[in-house]
C-alpha cells in the first residue's frame, strides 16, 4: 500500500543504514522516510520507494546513515580558545579557559555558541550538553539551531579569578549570583520547545563548590526534578584543595569487597572514623572494592588498579579512604 507524501517530507535511499536498534542491524542499499520532524519508517530502498512514490528522494549511495551522536559534554563558548590551550603547560582551566569566559560580552558568547552548534550539526552531532558560565544571555542562540540542547550554569562560589594565584576563596555572595542566573536559566529555557531543550544542575567542581554550594545546588535540582552535571579530577589543582579542605577520609561508608575467589560473596564492611576499613584472610586473588578508588598510598597492598586489587598472597586490608563527603 502506498502512503501520500506529507509536504515536508524527504526519503533517503541507498544508504548503508546503522539502525543502533537492540539488534544493531545494519541495512545495506537501506533507505529513511522522513515526515516532518518524525523518521516515519526504516527498511530496504526498494521496498519504500514502493510506498512512498510521490516523496521527495535523496540518493545517498555510498554514504552511512545513522542517528545523530550525542556530545555529552563541551563548552561551545571556548571555541574562541581553539587551538591555543592543546600545549599549554600549568593551569590553563583557571589560568587561561575560565578567566575568559568572563572576559566576553553576551553577544560574543552567543556568536561562539551559535558557531559551536553549526560545527556539531555539521559533523551529525544532534544533542549537544553545554554547562558553562551566563549560559542564559546565549542559550536563544543555540535553542535557533534545532539542535536538543542540555543546557546548564556550572556554579561555583570559590572566587574563580584568583585559583590562578593559587588562592581558595569562598564568597556565598559570589556563589548567590551563580544560583540566581540558574534559576533564570531553568524558569526561562526547561523542557521547552516541545521537550527539544532541557536543563540541568551543574556544580562546576569540587574544589570551587563549597558544601554550602552543593547543597543549594542539590535543592535546587530536587525542586525543579533536575539531573545533575559536574566536572570530577579535571585538574590536579583540584584533587590537592579538596584533599586539603576535607581529609581525604570518609567514615562511615559501607565497602562491599568483591572476588571470583570468594566462597561468600561478597564481603562487607564500614569505614570507621579515620575512614579505614578492616577484611582479614583473604585468599590470593583480585579483589574489587566498592565504591570508591583504591588509594595508591595503601602501603600493605602489594599492586594496585582503579577498579581491582590484585592478591599473590593471603593478607589483611586496612585502607583509608581518599574521598570527602558532599551533599
Amino acid at each position: 500500500m502506498t502512503a501520500t507524501a506529507e509536504p515536508n517530507a524527504l526519503l533517503i535511499t541507498g544508504a548503508t543504514v546503522l539502525t543502533l536498534d537492540d539488534g544493531r542491524t545494519i541495512i545495506e542499499n537501506g533507505a529513511v522516510a522522513i515526515e516532518g520532524d518524525r523518521i516515519t519508517a526504516v527498511g530496504a530502498s526498494d521496498d519504500l520507494r514502493q510506498r512512498f512514490p510521490d516523496m521527495e528522494t535523496l540518493d545517498a549511495t555510498g554514504k552511512a546513515v545513522m542517528p545523530g551522536f550525542i556530545n555529552s559534554h563541551t563548552h561551545a563558548v571556548l571555541l574562541v580558545l581553539r587551538g591555543t590551550v592543546e600545549d599549554m603547560s600549568g593551569d590553563a582551566i583557571f589560568g587561561y579557559m575560565t578567566p575568559i569566559s568572563f572576559a566576553m560580552t553576551s553577544d560574543e558568547r552567543r556568536a561562539l555558541a551559535r558557531l559551536g552548534c553549526l560545527e556539531a550539526i555539521r559533523s551529525g552531532t544532534t544533542t549537544v550538553v553545554e554547562p558553562f558560565r551566563f549560559v542564559a544571555g546565549y542559550a536563544q542562540g543555540m535553542v535557533e539551531t534545532g539542535l536538543r540542547l542540555w543546557l546548564s550554569e556550572s556554579g561555583a562560589d570559590a572566587l574563580t579569578l584568583k585559583i590562578r594565584q593559587g588562592v581558595y576563596e569562598y564568597d556565598q555572595a559570589f556563589g548567590e549570583a551563580f544560583l540566581e542566573r540558574i534559576v533564570t536559566l531553568v524558569e526561562r529555557f526547561h523542557d521547552t520547545e516541545a521537550g527539544r531543550v532541557q536543563c540541568q544542575m551543574a556544580a562546576h567542581a569540587p574544589d570551587v563548590c563549597s558544601p554550602w554550594m552543593l547543597e543549594q545546588l542539590n535543592d535546587l535540582a530536587r525542586k525543579h526534578g533536575l539531573t545533575r552535571t559536574v566536572h570530577l579530577a579535571q585538574s590536579p589543582g583540584e584533587i590537592k584543595q579538596v584533599r586539603a579542605a576535607y581529609g581525604g577520609a570518609l567514615p562511615g561508608v559501607t565497602v562491599e569487597v568483591t572476588s571470583p575467589v570468594l566462597v561468600e560473596q561478597p564481603r562487607i564492611a564500614v569505614t570507621d572514623p579515620h575512614g579505614r576499613y578492616d577484611i582479614g584472610n583473604l585468599r590470593p586473588g583480585a579483589y574489587t572494592p566498592s565504591p570508591f578508588v583504591c588509594p595508591d598510598s595503601a602501603r600493605s597492598f602489594i599492586a594496585m588498579s582503579k577498579s581491582a586489587m590484585n592478591r599473590v598472597r593471603d593478607f589483611d586490608a586496612r585502607l583509608k579512604t581518599r574521598c570527602a563527603r558532599f551533599p
